[in-house]
């Protein structure tokens, strides 16, 4: 008897066997959402009232990012565990309840969002599924701006791709009025439906960032420590990964490079400031001969990395286990 096959919605010409699955099957569906912090607490609620309903009506997994320093976005991660027998799946059902709260609708009713003259909703995507997004010479692009009427776009310059994404990142902008693109972003993320990855990994797409402080030199003292203990700490309790240096040409500053997730990076500044507000004037004594900067006082300290117990959580789509892009069936 011939093995039972279930077509994938968006797979193109290929089919899963029943008797091919593999653990953790059939995977998760991860979306990226890029939404303006002024309308975080539209999709949050009071005490969280609001993100928590959406995740128990969608069975999705839904969660509002800590965003980059210097930036007014906030990246809305939903993930799911893939249905394929299902019309749609419970991450899918989770970015449409978000859109509906970033544009106002407040309501179920299918029809509420024909009353909106205009608006838009990013999606944060790695590479190549902007690529299958775009399709053979713009095909199938075309084909959902056609078929919706909304202006959809694969922004990939950088003037047009914020700071906080990668070379590997391309940012899908959908614009025209509601009911246009509330079908774009259906046909969108229907399209990327395809894209699954295994659901022990979902935990590494809060991405991985750095940021630097310039920390002027009678403060090395406070946040360094004794033989490292301090920034022993710091590192412990943040997970980040810190690097000190010296400033060639600033004799008087260090420079602390920090790595790690947002919230993991903001930990850091946080500890660094208290550490900082905790100075005491040191001896005059305790940077006699200064003539090299960092490396002469602290010279274990000098350009050293102090790495955390775990790496830092790789960027989506540049994890270390292979990128997003290597889970697609």
């Amino acid at each position: 008897m011939a093995a039972e096959t279930t077509k994938l919605p968006v797979e193109d010409d290929v089919t899963v066997s029943a008797d091919k699955k593999w653990p953790g099957w059939p995977g998760d569906n991860v979306f990226r959402l890029i939404v303006p912090v002024l309308k975080v607490g539209s999709i949050i609620g009071r005490k969280g009232e609001v993100i928590k309903k959406m995740c128990e009506e969608t069975k999705a997994r839904i969660r509002v990012l800590e965003g980059a320093l210097g930036t007014a976005d906030r990246i809305v991660l939903v993930s799911g565990k893939e249905e394929p027998e299902a019309p749609i799946s419970p991450a899918m059902v989770g970015v449409l309840k978000i859109f509906k709260r970033v544009v106002g609708i407040e309501t179920e009713e299918p029809d509420a969002v024909a009353g909106i003259p205009f608006c838009a909703i990013r999606l944060l995507v790695p590479s190549s599924q902007a690529s299958h997004l775009i399709g053979k010479q713009g095909s199938q692009i075309k084909a959902i701006q056609e078929g919706t009427g909304a202006s959809v776009r694969v922004l990939s310059g950088s003037d047009e791709v914020p700071f906080y994404a990668t070379s590997d990142e391309r940012i899908v902008e959908i614009q025209g009025d509601g009911q246009k693109v509330l079908k774009a972003l259906e046909a969108v993320i229907e399209r990327l439906r395809k894209f699954l990855v295994d659901h022990s990994i979902v935990a590494l797409f809060e991405k991985s960032i750095t940021q630097t402080m310039q920390i002027p030199l009678s403060y090395a003292e406070d946040i360094i420590g004794i033989g490292g203990t301090n920034i022993g700490y710091i590192r412990r309790t943040s997970g980040a990964v810190l690097t000190v240096q010296e400033n060639r040409g600033i004799l008087d500053e260090i420079t602390i490079e920090i790595k790690g997730t947002s919230s993991q990076v903001q930990a850091v500044q946080q500890l660094i400031e208290e550490f900082m507000a905790g100075h005491k004037e040191p001896v005059r004594s305790s940077y006699g001969n200064f003539d090299t900067g960092l490396s002469s006082s602290y010279p274990q300290f000098g350009n050293s990395s102090y790495p955390s117990a775990q790496p830092p959580l790789g960027g989506y789509g540049s994890s270390g286990v292979g990128g997003y892009s290597s889970y697609r069936y």
